[in-house]
C-alpha cells in the first residue's frame, strides 16, 4: 500500500527529483522490511540514486537531484550528531529541537551547491521550517478527511474556514520571513 501511495503522490508531483528521490529510496527500505532484513538508509539512498540515474542519467545535472541527495544525507549524518547532545528529557523540547537540528543539516549540506547555482545562502531557514513544519502537518492530516469526504458529500463551507485560515497563517509567516532583508546572505561566490 505504501509503495502505491508513493507513486500516486510522485504523478501527483509530476515526478520531480525529490519525491522520485523519496519514493525509491523508500521503496528499497520497504522491501528490506518485507523481507525482515536491516536496511541501511544510506544503501538505500545509494541504491535509489543508482537506479535514477540509470533509468534518466540526466537527473545527474539537475540542480533539484543534487539538492535532495545533499539534503538528505546530511540529514541522515549531520543531524544525529547534532541532536543527540541536546535531546533532553522533556518531548515538548525534543520536537522542535529536532525540526531545528533537521533544517541545521539539511541547509549544512545543500550549502556548497547553493552558494555554486544561486550565490546566496538564506540564514533564516531555521525559522521558517520551525514556522512551516508543524503548520503544513496540521494541513495535512486535516486535509486528507477533507478530501476524503468531500468526495462523497457535498459539505459545507464552515468545515473548511478553519482549515483556510491556517493556510493563510502559514502563507503569512513565511512571507514575512521572506521580507526579512536580513536573513539572506546573497551575492556571494565561492568559485569552483
Amino acid at each position: 500500500f505504501g509503495m502505491t501511495t508513493g507513486m500516486g503522490f510522485a504523478i501527483l508531483a509530476g515526478f520531480a527529483p525529490s519525491v522520485v528521490r523519496a519514493v525509491v529510496m523508500f521503496t528499497f527500505v520497504a522491501l528490506g522490511r518485507c523481507f525482515d532484513r536491516y536496511t541501511s538508509v544510506y544503501n538505500a539512498l545509494l541504491a535509489s540514486a543508482i537506479v535514477l540515474l540509470l533509468c534518466h542519467p540526466a537527473y545527474l545535472y539537475q540542480v533539484g537531484f543534487q539538492l535532495s541527495y545533499a539534503a538528505v544525507l546530511a540529514i541522515v549524518w549531520v543531524q544525529p550528531m547534532l541532536y543527540r547532545p541536546l535531546a533532553t528529557k522533556w518531548a515538548v523540547l525534543n520536537f522542535p529541537l529536532a525540526l531545528l537540528t533537521v533544517s541545521i543539516a539539511a541547509q549544512l549540506g545543500t550549502a556548497p551547491l547553493a552558494l555554486h547555482y544561486f550565490g546566496q545562502f538564506p540564514g533564516l531557514f531555521w525559522l521558517a521550517n520551525l514556522w512551516v513544519v508543524p503548520l503544513v502537518t496540521l494541513l495535512m492530516y486535516g486535509g486528507f478527511p477533507l478530501l476524503g469526504l468531500s468526495a462523497v458529500v457535498a459539505l459545507p463551507e464552515m468545515l473548511y474556514q478553519p482549515y483556510e485560515w491556517v493556510m493563510q497563517w502559514m502563507i503569512g509567516g513565511v512571507a514575512w520571513i521572506q521580507d526579512r532583508d536580513w536573513g539572506l546572505i546573497a551575492q556571494l561566490d565561492i568559485g569552483w
